[in-house]
């Protein structure tokens, strides 16, 4: 090609316009010859660029890069801002398509949106605060972007753009400061659920997506990045709801030439021996692609149905066996351009989404969700009295927390009574210091060590007369109050029914992470009481209300047949 038009096109990162063709002696038919002949591409009106270094970019970054930056040459106006995906991309928090997306301009001065040769404007005020500059383009902040994103292209790919911005260091305070300037625009309501649901821990844009499918299905909250190790081999999945994981798998990994350099021999295996490990935990899965989520998207929510339903009927719903095996990634990585909270509200109607949603399907907190109770109102979950009952030592122990999230100790102690004095004393030092106890610490339940059958029938006695006086002041107060075996407590902290002393005593370490364990060891079974309620006791509560309620109705229809 023309000397003069490679240097030109090596200070326009490769890209060259008809005008600075026809200055260096091209006129239009040697222009049409070179694009004739594949030396030349037209990467929009009137800019052009190498055929060979166009096919050698990325088709998800590099090329779109390259079409941004032809739209900029043949822009007059110099008031503008590269905005919605075509800062995504800039930005590397992922659009929809990248390689058929428009380029998209926001401008204080335009006539409403207009989409003219392959450039769409939007008239869109935005501060000078708002535009950075990304490799000598200037775009939108990524807080303005995700919320660009959310108005473009609905809930779903909003989600993944809101994801993305958080994942990046945005703050959600950031992300709502500009929505208060964006309120009375179109989609705000969803703009803002878009905000309260976003989460950090979703390392990818394919992971945003499936998260929004898993809501979808109604069955719960999905956790993002639950990690388990067993203390030689730690596995991370996507997202997790009770017992049953979920996979976003984008298929790169398995082709020759993946990113990890590895045959698809060794790929597979690996990945067979981490779903092993996985599902050795007592866990069920789904596996979902982009079809999946897309134009598969009804027979796939149909098959995750079935599968969640299949593990619930096998393993259950409850996860407090795994907290001792639980493992975190503090720090979210952050993934490539291209395809890569907690929820208060339902999503709003205004919310589109690129798949037909199922008439009539309720969003995942309004079954898993209840009533807040008075520990979580307060912010810090539920708080726990653990009592383990003795007439000698009494232990008790106050823990803080709830499913899924890090315990903390409050407190921890024992109240003794002397063997010289009488029984009728010995209990009501218990119980007023159960109730000095209770009043400093304001419990939301207390859970309290079901006494078993022992030999030594003098021991037994002075255990359940010191239990009976635990539930009289648990119950005076009207506190919830739930009784554990030692083998339920062993099984929820250490994840064995007969595990020993030393191996409880070490999980209560770990759990609550303490430098060294309570003593006596009274005190520190009252902790592993306290433990074994925060994870186990919401469930038995739901589950005795159920029963309540379903005995409740079958006497009432019985009474109702009697009437007839």
């Amino acid at each position: 090609m023309y000397l003069p038009v490679i240097a030109q096109m090596h200070r326009e990162h490769g890209l060259v316009t008809s005008k600075q063709l026809a200055v260096a002696g091209l006129d239009p038919g040697d222009v049409r010859r070179l694009l004739a002949a594949g030396r030349l591409v037209r990467v929009r009106r009137g800019v052009y660029a190498d055929a060979d270094a166009w096919q050698a970019l990325d088709p998800y970054r590099g090329q779109p890069m390259l079409r941004i930056r032809a739209t900029r040459m043949g822009l007059r106006s110099t008031t503008y801002a590269f905005s919605h995906d075509s800062s995504a991309i800039p930005l590397g928090m992922g659009a929809p398509d990248p390689r058929t997306s428009l380029v998209h301009l926001s401008r204080t001065k335009v006539h409403g949106d207009a989409v003219r040769n392959g450039v769409k404007h939007h008239l869109a005020p935005y501060l000078p605060g708002d535009v950075t500059d990304v490799e000598g383009l200037a775009v939108l902040s990524r807080a303005r972007t995700a919320l660009d994103m959310v108005r473009e292209h609905g809930r779903a790919h909003g989600l993944a753009a809101c994801d993305a911005a958080l994942r990046h260091g945005v703050t959600r305070a950031e992300l709502l400061d500009h929505l208060s300037r964006m309120s009375c625009w179109p989609h705000s309501r969803c703009m803002r659920w878009c905000i309260e649901h976003a989460d950090a821990l979703a390392e990818s844009y394919l992971e945003s997506l499936v998260r929004d499918f898993v809501l979808e299905l109604a069955i719960g909250a999905p956790e993002c990045q639950f990690g388990l190790s067993d203390g030689h081999a730690t596995a991370f999945v996507d997202l997790i709801v009770d017992r049953h994981f979920f996979e976003a798998d984008g298929l790169l990994k398995y082709p020759l030439g993946n990113p990890s350099g590895k045959t698809p021999e060794v790929v597979l295996a690996e990945e067979k021996r981490r779903h092993d490990f996985l599902t050795g935990f007592k866990l069920g899965s789904s596996r979902l692609t982009y079809v999946d989520l897309f134009s598969g998207r009804q027979a796939a929510l149909a098959r995750a149905a079935r599968e969640y339903a299949d593990t619930c009927a096998r393993f259950g719903t409850e996860t407090a066996d795994l907290a001792p095996y639980r493992v975190s990634r503090t720090r979210p990585r952050i993934s490539g351009a291209g395809h890569g909270g907690t929820c208060a509200q339902r999503p709003p109607a205004a919310c589109r989404t690129t798949s037909r949603t199922r008439p009539g399907l309720a969003w995942p907190h309004e079954q898993v969700f209840g009533r807040t109770g008075q520990g979580e109102a307060r912010g810090r979950g539920v708080r726990v009295l653990g009592i383990d009952p003795g007439l000698t030592r009494c232990g008790v122990g106050v823990v803080d927390g709830s499913v899924g999230r890090p315990l903390s100790m409050v407190d921890v102690g024992v109240i003794r009574t002397s063997s010289d004095l009488p029984i009728a004393q010995r209990l009501v030092t218990i119980e007023k210091g159960l109730d000095a106890w209770i009043e400093e610490h304001r419990p939301d339940a207390v859970a309290v060590e079901r006494v078993f059958a022992r030999s030594d029938s003098s021991t037994i006695m002075g255990t359940a007369q010191a239990s009976g006086i635990a539930l009289v002041v648990a119950a005076r107060r009207g506190l919830p109050i739930t009784m554990h075996t030692p083998s339920e407590v062993k099984a929820a902290v250490s994840g064995n029914g007969r595990a020993d002393k030393a191996q409880v005593g070490a999980m209560v370490v770990r759990i609550l992470r303490l430098s060294e364990l309570p003593k006596p060891a009274d005190a520190a079974d009252a902790l592993a009481l306290a433990i074994t309620h925060v994870w186990r006791g919401a469930a038995s509560n739901r589950l005795e209300a159920a029963v309540a309620q379903q005995q409740a109705l079958v006497k009432a229809q019985k009474q109702k047949m009697r009437t007839r």
